[in-house]
């Protein structure tokens, strides 16, 4: 059916649909111990989801990818889980980020980092809602405490998640809870409750070798234990055959070493890819800047051609005004002066009047 919607999608450039399919494939094949054909879909589906924006969906896509990477023991495989949980906090997807923070932790308990392990796992049980996340996260924190020797605690933590996983009727994480609460039993050498551990297991159809062979592997490897103590050496010994079978399977040294080359190739790629978009970047940044310079080059240019032009009418406004006054001042001065002349010649013609007049009246009076 999936292979039927990628096909359709392809055909009809469907891009979410694509941005699905080819992620959950990459999901199925990794599932079913195909690694080689996982990575070449989880590898085109990082790309495509990359390329269109598809942020959740590339989220799944590199943690998926990262657990695959864990699988084989590829350090790489950090780099995507956090990458991973930087998309899904940005899009406040908590219970998947939590989720995360398990496959972190089981990365360092493998690697005998037993405090990291714990601070990991807590922190995501901090940020855990669904219980199908909670019961994950106390596995794999009874794990951790497993692998330090503390089984009491381990198994106090088993339990918890069987209780949650039974709640939830979540089957798949109940039988991952049997499974390794029949390893506790084993380490504690409690073999009848080890045993009753794997008829529980049993009762749910067991782990599917085709889903989940590492499961599985684990499962033939815990059966093989309990009928060796038993004493049932036949079953024993069909059990073991078949874990090695499995073993074989998932373990082929050749084919791990193939899957490595892809992934460095595929890393080498994407950190082209992001070198090649960060150059863009840096270029279309420089040409802004550019143009936001020459902007404001033009911007100051037109800003002194106004400023000069303004002050030239202003200069010329105020000279105009100057010769002006010059003007009406120069006017004003000879208006003055002429009737200062002619204020003269009037007075100066009273003054004969009045004498004309005086020297008359004296020729009269004789």
């Amino acid at each position: 059916m999936i292979l039927k919607a990628h096909e359709w999608s392809t055909k009809n450039d469907f891009k979410s649909g694509l941005s699905i399919t080819k992620g959950y494939l990459g999901f199925i094949y990794h599932t079913q111990g195909d690694y080689l054909s996982g990575i070449d879909f989880y590898q085109k589906s990082i790309s495509f989801n990359r390329k269109n924006d598809f942020q959740l969906n590339l989220a799944i896509d590199l943690g998926n990818y990262g657990y695959l990477l864990d699988d084989l023991e590829d350090p790489r495989a950090l780099n995507f889980f956090h990458e991973s949980i930087a998309i899904y906090k940005k899009n406040k997807q908590a219970n998947d980020a939590a989720y995360l923070y398990s496959y972190i932790g089981q990365y360092y308990s493998k690697k005998g980092m037993a405090d990291s392990a714990i601070v990991q796992i807590q922190h995501g049980l901090s940020n855990a809602e669904e219980p199908s996340i909670k019961s994950t996260l106390k596995r794999n924190l009874a794990e951790v405490m497993a692998n330090q020797g503390d089984f009491d605690k381990a198994l106090e933590l088993i339990n918890e998640s069987v209780f949650i996983s039974k709640g939830n009727n979540h089957v798949t994480d109940l039988k991952r809870a049997y499974l390794y609460k029949t390893s506790i039993c084993i380490e504690m050498k409690r073999f009848e409750a080890a045993q009753e551990c794997l008829n529980e297991l049993r009762a749910l159809k067991g782990i599917d070798s085709d889903n989940d062979p590492k499961g599985a592997l684990n499962q033939k490897q815990l059966s093989a234990r309990l009928a060796f103590h038993f004493k049932d050496y036949k079953t024993a010994y069909d059990h073991i055959s078949s874990a090695y079978r499995l073993r074989d399977d998932l373990y082929n040294e050749e084919l791990v070493d193939i899957l490595k080359r892809k992934s460095i190739e595929f890393e080498y790629q994407e950190k082209s890819a992001r070198d090649s978009v960060k150059t863009l970047e840096e270029i279309e940044i420089r040409e802004l800047k550019y143009q936001a310079n020459i902007k404001a080059e033009e911007t100051g240019k037109y800003f002194l051609v106004g400023s000069i032009i303004s002050l030239l009418l202003i200069v010329g406004l105020i000279t105009r005004s100057f010769i002006k006054n010059k003007r009406n001042t120069r006017i004003i001065k000879e208006q003055n002066e002429s009737l200062g002349v002619k204020n003269k010649e009037i007075i100066d013609s009273i003054n004969y009047a009045k004498s004309f007049n005086r020297s008359f009246c004296l020729q009269k009076l004789t």
